[in-house]
């Protein structure tokens, strides 16, 4: 008799078979189910979308999703530790399933804002810049809400390039303009930028200062092609959140129109990614 299937007991009148316990089922990898919540919250973006909801309610309904398939799987934990958990490295909560949630919606939404931006690798100063106002369709939010965001995308909120940004009061954080980074000195002329999102606004804070021509002059000062997704992504994703009325609209659609010509930034469909390098310079 299979000793792992049968156990047996011994009676007057003989033995008696019982089927043995299974093996408990083998727990899931953290791989295995952050894959699951990826697809879990992959399907259900366009069902949300689909109720017209807004950017910041679609982050917070991808949350059920994943906290599901957290659910099924409670118990499972990392082969790596997590070095920012130090009670417990290894252990997987329900926080991990929502930033996994979160990241996902983000890939979503540098999508919907420009399929351009999208493809190329943006840093976390510009994202965070960006995805967190389109969110919220406001230049002013929670600091919590703002810091969830940051966090997303791998950006300190307290660094000195966040708060280069970004003002932090009375726990709001609100999002400088270019005119008003370049008032506090955050962004110069005579530096170089750190990011595609400091090129941005150093270009369109000189258009506002002089114009365009001026603005295309720095870009070509430092080294900038304005041809470069990273570079032409950025200032179409800037022109999707600025709205009609702020400080650098106006700047922006000059120094668009100058380097771009009737291929503009704020338009719906604006250019391929392939068809970027063919752009004509502007003369």
């Amino acid at each position: 008799m299979n000793a792992l299937t049968h156990s047996s007991a011994r009676t007057e009148s003989g033995s008696i078979s019982y089927p043995a316990r299974p093996p408990p089922p083998r727990l899931r990898s953290w791989e295995e189910v952050e894959e699951e919540i990826v697809h879990a919250v992959k399907q259900d973006i366009p069902t949300l979308a689909s109720y017209g909801l807004t950017p910041v309610d679609i982050y917070l309904s991808a949350f059920g999703p994943a906290l599901k398939v957290i659910s099924e799987n409670w118990g499972i934990e990392r082969d790596l530790a997590n070095p920012d958990r130090h009670d417990a490295p290894f252990s997987v909560t329900q926080s991990d399933a929502v930033d996994v949630a979160r990241r996902e919606v983000t890939h979503h939404r540098e999508r919907a804002i420009s399929e351009l931006w999208a493809e190329v690798e943006n840093d976390p100063l510009t994202k965070f810049y960006v995805l967190a106002q389109d969110a919220n369709n406001a230049a002013r939010i929670e600091f919590d809400e703002a810091n969830l965001f940051a966090k997303a995308v791998g950006l300190d909120l307290n660094s000195p390039q966040a708060r280069s940004a970004v003002y932090i009061e009375k726990g709001k954080a609100t999002f400088l303009s270019a005119k008003e980074r370049m008032a506090k000195g955050a962004i110069t002329r005579q530096n170089a930028p750190e990011n595609m999102l400091d090129a941005a606004h150093t270009a369109i804070a000189i258009a506002a200062q002089e114009n365009a021509g001026a603005g295309r002059a720095y870009l070509d000062t430092h080294g900038i092609a304005h041809q470069e997704p990273a570079f032409a992504g950025t200032l179409n994703a800037l022109s999707k959140i600025v709205k009609r009325g702020h400080d650098d609209a106006e700047p922006l659609r000059l120094l668009s129109e100058l380097l771009y010509g009737a291929k503009q930034p704020h338009q719906a469909q604006w250019v391929a990614l392939d068809q970027v390098a063919q752009i004509p310079a502007a003369e």
